[in-house]
């Protein structure tokens, strides 16, 4: 199909990739509504949630709903700045996108679309009263919070008894278009109450319907189209839990309670990333409200241990995006101004983009010379039967002056077909790749980010190739991303991620990674292995240095690498820093992961065991997402114990127990951590 580029004047947008989302067919986003809710992350700036919520309401009535997870006192707080999770329609999104002064919003992350089929029908008791009363819990306690998908909450390993859980609170934050038409966007939640008169329920003659029991609480529907990794042998956020909190039921202490909270199957469909950030912000929202519910036996609160065993690649990597600046807002040095009498701190893996060829450094050292000035040629790969969009985001450095010198010029080449004209640094025109019925194929754009990061960025975004409908699909294979310098100076560095895009282990097949393929680009060593870190004076723009998650960035959470028992080596895949300095800083937040636990067994036998999805199984699965909650396991004992637990703590212990690394501090911190996690035999139930 003729496809051609034309030129469109950018819009002063909050989020060119929200546009870009919204402005796609509806069956993009999988949604059967004609108009479906959308959850996303508004921040407000000097305006009260319940004034911004009243101002939208007047223009905009019905087609907002903020969560009741916001109190009274939530809700009448004016701050400079706070992010909110909320549940909108199409339209308003738009509004807040192109005018978003007249709602005091300076930020716009989208999330998923909310379809009725999120959540089964069926019939569960939600009796709010459950989830406000006080919880007692003995000296030395600590709390375990996990938040993941797919949790098998009923698992042998989170019980203290036949019919007895130690989760004290789970919540499934699902939710169908009904509900968020009647005011109640608040999914499932169940008290340890609820879930052990559900335990009683379905368990016969010594053994637990798990079926059956995940069936009531709405997990498993066989009727539903959306997929819970629950009814597989293996779920990502049940393996991960173990590895936190999970205790032989014989064997479980009384002091280590657990609360827990599910995302939206959606938001794990789409691997991007851009999907988490709304539901991970009411999902942290919502545990440390229930946090707050337990009292030691001096009426203090105890501590809560958080894992969020979740990543991605894109993001200005350098301690300023939403998701850095929300786990500051609840775990850095702001936690003492709204939450000082309750200790928090936050676990998060470095990543597995170390071999993925996502990113790109691009500085006048490793440019060509051309008539036109120092330039450079990425090609990135767009994979055959990739479901889902693809983006590409370049970061151009910091700079004092505003606007912002003209860094670069950017043109990119279609697979087989024509060039897009130039596309500078703050300029206001864009490219658009149309086919010849109108429809959208791809874009490129600039735009500045302002407010904490101050930094400009280029984003090329790109439909998927492979859909049940072929009108504008784009094109697999080669695009020629062609970059020229026009105002880079010589210390100046231009960092390009492309953005994570890959199914996930238990979810329908959707997204296939794009990447680099630069010729420069060594990939294996002489023996025919793969290179973890980049070779000695080379000369390629692509680097593994630099694909640390753009989660991990922040100052404040504890980020873990992953190692190999067998070797003793870093897994090939677990990712590195450097990141970037945040403006006017001539240091980053940190060189990379804090320290490094264990991730796999061998380079044969990856991944490491953990409880399946049934009672009594257990699984293997790898990644840095296994090797944080050991860390997280970790940190509960030991401020049990009363030590402070923290990044700092964390690069001391790894230092002290592995003096002899030689691995680079900007892939495994302080060291290599062995933190032993024993499940003894499986047991009934």
């Amino acid at each position: 199909m003729p496809l051609h580029w034309e030129t469109f004047h950018s819009q002063d947008l909050l989020s060119d990739v929200a546009d870009y989302r919204l402005s796609r067919p509806l069956m993009h986003t999988t949604s059967e509504a004609s108009q479906p809710w959308w959850s996303a992350l508004v921040e407000l700036q000097d305006i009260s949630i319940r004034e911004f919520e009243e101002r939208v309401q007047s223009r905009f009535p019905d087609y907002l709903v903020i969560p009741t997870d916001y109190d009274a006192d939530d809700r009448d707080r004016v701050e400079e700045t706070q992010f909110v999770s909320i549940f909108a329609r199409k339209p308003l999104l738009d509004a807040f996108n192109r005018h978003a002064a007249e709602y005091s919003v300076i930020g716009l992350t989208l999330g998923t679309t909310v379809a009725a089929s999120d959540l089964p029908d069926v019939d569960t008791n939600d009796d709010d009263s459950n989830h406000r009363k006080i919880i007692e819990v003995p000296e030395g306690t600590v709390i375990t919070a996990v938040i993941d998908d797919a949790i098998a909450f009923a698992h042998n390993l989170f019980r203290d008894g036949l019919v007895s859980s130690r989760v004290e609170f789970a919540t499934i934050l699902p939710t169908s278009s009904e509900q968020l038409s009647q005011g109640r966007p608040s999914g499932r939640s169940y008290s340890k109450a609820q879930i052990d008169a559900l335990l009683r329920e379905y368990t016969t003659n010594g053994l637990l319907d798990e079926p059956a029991f995940y069936a009531a609480v709405g997990l498993i529907n066989a009727r539903s189209k959306a997929l819970s990794a629950v009814a597989l042998r293996r779920s990502h956020g049940t393996h991960v839990m173990a590895l936190a909190a999970g205790h032989s039921m014989r064997d479980a202490p009384n002091d280590r309670p657990i609360i827990c909270a599910l995302l939206p199957s959606r938001v794990t469909e789409d691997s991007t990333g851009q999907n988490t950030l709304p539901s991970f912000k009411l999902a942290l929202k919502r545990l440390c409200n229930q946090a707050a519910r337990f009292r030691l036996p001096d009426k203090s609160k105890p501590p809560v241990i958080f894992n969020f065993s979740y990543g991605n690649f894109a993001g200005p990597h350098d301690g300023t995006s939403g998701i850095d600046r929300v786990i500051d807002r609840y775990f850095g040095p702001q936690t003492k101004k709204h939450d000082a009498d309750q200790t928090r701190q936050i676990v998060l893996p470095a990543g597995n983009g170390n071999l993925s060829r996502i990113h790109a450094g691009l500085n006048l050292q490793n440019a060509k010379s051309k008539p036109k000035g120092p330039s450079w040629k990425l090609d990135f790969v767009a994979q055959p039967d990739d479901r889902t969009s693809s983006h590409l985001q370049m970061w151009m450095p910091y700079h004092a002056t505003n606007p912002p010198p003209r860094f670069v010029g950017v043109r990119v080449t279609v697979p087989s077909g024509p060039t897009s004209k130039t596309v500078y640094v703050s300029g206001n025109t864009g490219q658009r790749l149309v086919d010849e019925q109108g429809q959208e194929v791809a874009r490129l754009t600039y735009r500045f980010d302002g407010g904490h990061t101050r930094r400009g960025v280029m984003i090329f975004s790109v439909n998927p190739t492979a859909h049940q409908s072929a009108i504008d699909l784009a094109r697999a294979g080669r695009w020629r991303i062609n970059i020229t310098s026009c105002d880079m100076g010589s210390s100046d560095d231009v960092q390009i991620w492309i953005e994570r895009d890959e199914t996930l282990p238990g979810f329908l097949p959707g997204g296939r990674q794009g990447y680099f393929d630069n010729a420069d680009y060594v990939y294996f060593n002489a023996l025919g292995a793969p290179l973890p870190v980049d070779p000695a004076g080379t000369t390629s723009s692509i680097h593994r240095a630099g694909t640390l998650s753009g989660y991990a960035c922040g100052k404040t959470p504890m980020v873990v690498a992953g190692f190999t028992q067998s070797n003793r080596l870093l897994s090939d895949y677990s990712a590195a820093g450097p990141i970037t300095p945040s403006r006017g800083k001539k240091k980053a937040n940190r060189l990379g992961p804090d320290a490094a636990a264990l991730a796999d067994n061998s380079p044969v036998l990856t991944g490491v065991l953990s409880a399946g999805s049934n009672s009594g199984s257990l699984t293997r699965m790898g990644g840095t997402s296994v090797a944080a909650p050991r860390v997280a396991r970790l940190a509960v004992q030991m401020t049990s114990e009363g030590v402070e637990t923290d990044r700092n703590w964390l690069w001391s212990l790894a230092e002290a127990e592995d003096p002899n690394n030689k691995a680079a501090i900007t892939r495994t911190g302080g060291g290599q951590v062995d933190i032993p996690v024993d499940f003894v035999l499986p047991e009934k139930g």
